[in-house]
């Protein structure tokens, strides 16, 4: 099973809602929210401006960002400025930089290619910045940050260090980032969230803990409904709690909850 922070965010937010999108398929895609236009305009638009300052990968931007999402450029510019010069200043004299840097590895924990098909774990980097044997990590993020989770800079951090770059770099430690530019805040709001040779096993155990629980959700075929406020949000299309609900798929997918 392939799974990303993303997903498995889901999961614990909401096994049936992870059921209705990866296992059932009965999810209502639908065009990009709001919300979802900001984020990849001004991730487009920070990658644009550090992408001549890379000493490392760099996907594709004009590949990885549909045109009609960055809109109104100017505005979102002004938005990204503060970070794309502040970043600029900061890679500065890096050793390398690596900018939507994908990650993944397999089940034996060594790095793969990112489209491999035994990737288990896979993560694509915002932003990595390399200095001496410590790798620096940030994540864009528009959001308004209410509830920021570490889980996804230890995932990050986690696949960082089992990849080729961290071993061409000789990386001991990974200092990682939430960057919230709507509100001009990090977290962690002071320092960084560091994992290291100190702390790598129980980082380990916890991304796997999360891991097994999906993997026994799937094997023994049972995935909870959690009702929340974030229901009204949800796009599954076999969930009563959901604006998207239609009884007919559900019965076509009748699953125990």
């Amino acid at each position: 099973m392939r799974l990303s922070y993303s997903s498995i965010s889901m999961f614990n937010k909401c096994p049936f809602n992870f059921y209705s999108r990866y296992i059932a398929k009965k999810y209502k895609y639908e065009e990009p929210t709001e919300p979802l236009k900001r984020g990849t305009a001004v991730h487009a638009i920070i990658e644009e401006y550090l992408a001549p300052y890379k000493k490392g990968y760099v996907r594709d931007i004009k590949s990885k960002h549909d045109d009609n999402a960055i809109y109104d450029e100017e505005t979102f510019y002004e938005l990204a400025r503060p970070y794309i010069y502040s970043s600029i200043k900061f890679i500065k004299g890096a050793d390398g930089v690596f900018i939507e840097l994908p990650l993944a590895i397999g089940k034996d924990e060594n790095a793969l290619d990112f489209f491999d098909k035994d990737a288990c774990l896979v993560g694509i980097g915002d932003l990595f910045v390399v200095k001496g044997d410590k790798a620096f990590y940030f994540d864009w993020k528009t959001g308004k940050g209410a509830y920021p989770d570490d889980l996804q800079l230890d995932i990050m951090s986690y696949l960082f260090l089992q990849s080729e770059e961290a071993r061409q770099y000789n990386i001991k430690s990974v200092n990682s980032s939430l960057v919230y530019v709507e509100q001009n805040k990090t977290f962690p709001e002071n320092g960084y969230h560091i994992v290291n040779t100190g702390n790598l096993e129980d980082t380990k155990n916890r991304i796997y803990d999360n891991i097994e629980e999906i993997k026994d959700s799937v094997e023994s075929g049972t995935f909870l409904s959690k009702k929340s406020p974030l229901c009204n949000y949800c796009n599954s299309m076999i969930c009563p709690f959901s604006p998207h609900y239609d009884p007919l798929i559900e019965n076509e997918n009748a699953k125990p909850r």
